[in-house]
């Protein structure tokens, strides 16, 4: 119960900046007014600004997930791939990111025992690929 109420307390506060800044890209063109509406400081308005702007843009995105859905290639694979035939770079962590957002990893997977002879759970990235046979 409390991981998907913080998954909701999340999703909330994510909703309401987004509506700050559309407030402020639609209504007032006026930071200080904006900031003044809503009850929050301008800094703080700043630092939700530049992390909108600093977005990675849907095409990327679309491109990301066809290549990952054609190719099959992990996230360093990827980077170089969408470097080499499509001159655009993105980093490794933000197509991880990506594929991990759109559900292209699969979650954690038990390992089970290690050299060491004890049972340990690690985090293990399987990727979704069709059983052949």
């Amino acid at each position: 119960m409390g991981k998907a109420a913080t998954e909701q307390e999340k999703l909330r506060q994510a909703k309401a900046r987004l509506r700050r800044i559309h407030h402020y890209e639609q209504v007032t063109h006026n930071v200080s007014q904006t900031c003044r509406f809503f009850g929050v400081s301008r800094r703080q308005f700043y630092t939700w600004l530049h992390r909108y702007h600093l977005a990675t843009p849907p095409h990327i995105v679309a491109l990301i997930l066809r290549a990952r859905a054609e190719r099959q290639y992990g996230p360093i694979r990827l980077c170089f791939y969408l470097q080499r035939f499509h001159q655009v770079y993105v980093s490794v962590p933000t197509i991880y990111k990506i594929l991990k957002r759109h559900a292209r990893f699969s979650s954690y997977v038990d390992v089970g025992l290690r050299h060491s002879g004890r049972l340990s759970v690690l985090p293990v990235w399987k990727y979704n690929r069709p059983n052949e046979g």
